[in-house]
């Protein structure tokens, strides 16, 4: 992150005004745990021709879900793909886990369609505001759930895709929103509460390697700062990097 704003203070990269409204939007969560950071709870409505537990997944065509755990870039992850239950909890896993190789990537292949949670658990990483290495333990986890897995799709899991993981799963639960509705729900509201990015699909860049905001778009420029943003509050607050994420997703 200290190479990222050298370069910063030295012109070569210009940060948004939404990433400089988001990083401080990331404080205000952090500092303001348990207060409802993201606004209202989603609708109980559910989007016209779907019906709350619909069983997911029925057609037995091969998906791939590749893309990237992030809070730091996470090696040696296990990542997994899982069903979605009515209920909102965890549903059966589907097909094999994968682990992540040394920049965090994984890839995943199912004989499956239909909405999905995929879970990160573990793996080591260098923190992005201390250069410290740090090891996480397989109760340490990362998620992201999209409304539609088929063919070929991104899915990162960062902090944020954990906050919205969450919240669809908790939407799902209390109000019975439609799979498919919740999810959508959450992973647009707060990629919107966090300036606008994508959470799923924009990929943070390496903010710790020169010349990587070079050719990258700025969405992907300002997910990494967002990220380091947390990691910044943390080391500030001399608190374990990722008990930046578990307070992230509490506020959810």
């Amino acid at each position: 992150m200290i190479l990222y704003l050298e370069e910063m203070a030295m012109g070569k990269i210009f940060p948004t005004l939404k990433t400089v409204v988001a990083i401080l939007l990331v404080l205000s969560v952090i500092t303001g745990c348990g207060t409802g950071g993201l606004g209202e709870t989603p609708s109980s409505g559910t989007t016209p021709g779907t019906t709350p537990g619909t069983t997911p997944g029925t057609t037995p065509t091969v998906t791939t879900i590749t893309g990237y755990v992030v809070d730091g870039f996470i090696a040696n992850a296990t990542v997994t793909a899982y069903q979605i239950n009515p209920n909102g909890t965890k549903g059966n896993a589907i097909g094999s886990p994968t682990q992540t190789d040394a920049s965090g990537h994984y890839s995943l292949s199912l004989s499956y369609t239909g909405p999905v949670l995929v879970e990160s658990a573990g793996g080591t990483y260098t923190d992005w505001a201390t250069g410290n290495k740090v090891t996480l333990t397989p109760a340490d986890k990362l998620s992201a759930v999209i409304s539609n897995a088929k063919d070929t799709v991104t899915i990162n899991l960062t902090p944020l895709t954990n906050m919205a993981s969450l919240r669809a799963l908790q939407d799902i639960a209390v109000n019975k929103t439609a799979i498919p509705a919740s999810v959508d729900t959450a992973n647009n509201k707060v990629g919107n509460y966090f300036g606008g990015i994508d959470i799923i699909k924009d990929t943070p860049i390496d903010p710790t390697v020169s010349n990587s905001a070079v050719a990258a778009s700025q969405n992907s420029i300002d997910y990494a700062l967002i990220l380091a943003g947390i990691s910044q509050n943390a080391k500030t607050n001399a608190l374990n990097p990722f008990s930046m994420v578990v307070a992230l997703a509490k506020d959810a």
